[in-house]
């Protein structure tokens, strides 16, 4: 039997989940926040766990050491590393693990339904008639626009599939191009980012927040795209 500490909100919520663990012995401390934690407010909870699984939660060094040693296993509950410290986390003997594809398709509808209420100006309408402001905002059309997709994992993977079926033509760059979104989807891969830059309407990032990505656009970037429509960035990534 393991004793786990969750913070992560989304399995707080999730019975079918907390079902599966202690059905296999385990024992929860299941905590309810209105937001992720802090560092500090984790370093008077997380003694005495053998494991922890968290949300967007801020996991540094202060916090696996006072995990350590009992701490075996932290167990975030979504993609990316970049809210723990994984240096710490290896000099503890700590596994790190994320859940890829977990939330692929909610990730790219919501990136989708900003491309859309971009496109169709609905932000200011709304505005316009909460402020008692009828005045007509013309909107845009996607069909026929270019988007650039930076990373064609799984959130990528399924953005790009909606965006061809709303008639969008799509650059994507990815150091492992997917033969079946070139065969199927007819997407153009490009290794030169300022092709991406001059000739897309829409840009959405989803890349991993790494030395090599970090502000990958940047003003330089930006100032080279000749449309200058819309930017769109939807990942765990930092821009410039």
């Amino acid at each position: 039997m393991a004793r786990i500490l969750t913070t992560a909100r989304s399995f707080a919520v999730c019975p079918a989940a907390q079902q599966i663990l202690t059905a296999a012995g385990h024992q929860l401390e299941i905590m309810t926040p209105s937001r992720p934690y802090t560092a500090q407010e984790l370093l008077p909870l997380v003694a005495d766990f053998d494991a922890m699984i968290v949300g967007l939660d801020q996991i540094d060094e202060q916090v696996i050491n006072a995990g350590a040693p009992s701490l075996k296993v932290i167990a975030r509950n979504g993609v990316g590393y970049d809210k723990v410290d994984l240096i710490a986390a290896g000099k503890n003997n700590v596994i790190v693990t994320i859940t890829p594809g977990a939330n692929s398709i909610s990730v790219c509808e919501l990136a989708f339904s900003f491309i859309t209420g971009l496109s169709r100006k609905i932000h200011l309408m709304d505005h316009n008639v909460r402020t008692g402001s009828w005045s007509r905002v013309p909107g845009v059309e996607i069909d026929g626009k270019t988007i650039g997709v930076l990373g064609t994992g799984a959130i990528g993977y399924e953005l790009i599939k909606r965006c061809r079926a709303f008639g969008m033509r799509v650059l994507a760059y990815d150091l492992k191009p997917n033969q079946e979104l070139i065969d199927n989807y007819q997407v153009e891969y490009t290794d030169d980012l300022d092709r991406i830059y001059r000739e897309s309407n829409y840009i959405s990032l989803h890349l991993p927040a790494t030395d090599s990505t970090r502000n990958m656009i940047n003003r330089e970037a930006i100032e080279k795209n000749a449309k200058r429509h819309f930017y769109y960035q939807y990942g765990p990534r930092r821009t410039d």
